[in-house]
C-alpha cells in the first residue's frame, strides 16, 4: 500500500522516526506514538502529512481536498 494520510495530529507527523521517541517518554500517548511510527516503518510506501483542523467555516470555498476530507 502507499498514499498518504491526512491527519491534524501534528505530533504524530513529526516523529516518523524511532530517534525522536526517546524524547517523548513522559508523554501520555506514547503508545499512540509509539505504535504509528511502527506501523509506518512496515509500509514506506505510507506518508503522514498535517492538515489544519476546524478551520474557518466561512473560506470553505478555499478549503483543499485534504482539509474536507478531515472536516
Amino acid at each position: 500500500m502507499s498514499g498518504t494520510i491526512y491527519t491534524n495530529l501534528a505530533k504524530a507527523v513529526r516523529i516518523q522516526t524511532k530517534d525522536k521517541l526517546r524524547n517523548w517518554g513522559r508523554k501520555a500517548n506514547l503508545p499512540i506514538y509509539e505504535t504509528i511510527v511502527s506501523l509506518l516503518e512496515k509500509a514506506p510506501g505510507i506518508k503522514l502529512a498535517h492538515v489544519k483542523a476546524h478551520g474557518d467555516l466561512k473560506k470553505q470555498p478555499q478549503w483543499t481536498r485534504e482539509q474536507w476530507g478531515n472536516y
